[in-house]
């Protein structure tokens, strides 16, 4: 069939499979014939995508020329074969101009969900001068409205498109042990653990964070340190947690909060030294660390005159701080009860449903009041899991 379309989490081996099998089909089937590799941005074509076809052809004892953005490989019947690099993020008629006025006899796309579909339409008008042509995409499945599984996965299965389709999981990849898959397993929850390990297309719905519990911190608790993190608004809300170490547990012991919009705009150095003097209690407590967003410069700079540095610049991936603070919630990490306003978000915090079906996973803040509160927790969930683990998303 025309089509080989693999879906899979990251890790699971799809790509290199995949690109592996095209290669060899170009190589066998054709000669002098031009061909299409596809990827979402120039970074990833020349740290992914180039680096695999030059380990395929070095394993295959062949030579790969390089030139104009375009890779020149031998076939097996004496001529040579042409691989354009097609870059989505160029914008469509710029990316489709380098295919533009020949045929082609196939097309290798990676990352197929994240490369806009009226492209991957050119590509596919570009190879019907070829009876047999093949265009083979590995994607990470998102959510199940998403165009790339409507108009091409699910056509596939049901027929109405020629080819075939493979879904992996990360437990297909023979070289990732039990262990490790446990291990990258233990941060994912919901539909992320579903697409991330289990490969499936699964919608981002319902509470953003699903598991929370409440309780004090424990009269007897000795806490050995304490963290702030803090969503800042200049004329909007600032919400700043004050996060407390405990018996190997976390707890959010307090909240402070300004609405500009309904209390009156407060200057940015004031807003510093009321959120220092609530978070040290007056100087008799000592604050460890303190994530402040990443664009809030003058509020980090007059902390970090104040506590004398220990101030970080918070890790702001939304996914990836949804997920760090999941793994925390459901495990160490519990929520005073008298933290009113990060209690009211977190129990109203939703996912954007209608977004997530498409696969774009976006929480809904209006839901949650703009989710100030439940944002500066996730800073600092995001921030800590990054000191923990060394990476960063």
């Amino acid at each position: 069939g025309r089509f080989v379309l693999v879906s899979g989490p990251r890790r699971c081996g799809k790509s290199d499979a995949a690109l592996a099998g095209f290669m060899q089909f170009a190589a066998r089937g054709f000669s002098g014939v031009d061909f299409a590799l596809v990827t979402k941005t120039q970074a990833q074509m020349d740290g992914v995508m180039v680096p695999k076809v030059r380990a395929w052809a070095g394993r295959n004892g062949l030579e790969v020329q390089a030139r104009d953005k375009r890779l020149t490989l031998p076939d097996i019947h004496g001529g040579t074969n042409t691989f354009w690099q097609v870059i989505g993020a160029d914008g469509v008629e710029a990316a489709a101009k380098r295919i533009q006025g020949f045929g082609i006899g196939g097309a290798y796309v990676d990352e197929f969900t994240r490369v806009p579909p009226t492209l991957v339409e050119m590509i596919l008008t570009s190879m019907l001068e070829y009876a047999s042509s093949k265009f083979v995409a590995t994607c990470n499945p998102e959510g199940p409205e998403h165009w790339a599984k409507l108009d091409y996965f699910d056509k596939v299965d049901d027929g109405t498109l020629n080819g075939e389709t493979h879904k992996l999981e990360m437990a297909d990849n023979p070289i990732l042990s039990a262990e490790s898959i446990a291990e990258m397993a233990a941060g994912l929850t919901g539909p992320f653990y579903r697409r991330m390990i289990l490969g499936e297309w699964a919608a981002s719905s319902g509470l953003v964070h699903p598991v929370v519990k409440y309780a004090p911190l424990p009269k007897d608790a000795l806490v050995h340190r304490y963290e702030v993190a803090l969503d800042f608004g200049r004329s909007s809300v600032t919400h700043a947690v004050l996060v407390a170490y405990h018996r190997n547990s976390w707890t959010v012991v307090d909240e402070w909060v300004h609405d500009g919009r309904t209390s009156g705009q407060m200057a940015v150095t004031e807003q510093t030294e009321r959120i220092f003097a609530w978070a040290t209690a007056a100087g008799s407590r000592s604050v460890a660390a303190w994530a402040v967003p990443p664009d809030a410069h003058g509020l980090a700079e007059g902390i970090a005159e104040l506590a004398g540095g220990s101030v970080v610049k918070a890790v702001d991936n939304v996914i990836w701080g949804v997920q760090a603070l999941n793994s925390r919630l459901e495990s160490r990490l519990t929520v005073d009860p008298r933290c009113e306003h990060l209690r009211r978000e977190l129990a109203a915090y939703r996912w954007d449903e209608r977004a997530g079906a498409r696969g774009d996973d976006r929480p809904d803040k209006t839901s949650a009041g703009g989710a100030h509160g439940s944002d500066a927790l996730r800073y600092w969930a995001a921030t800590a899991h990054a000191a923990v683990t060394g990476r960063r998303p």
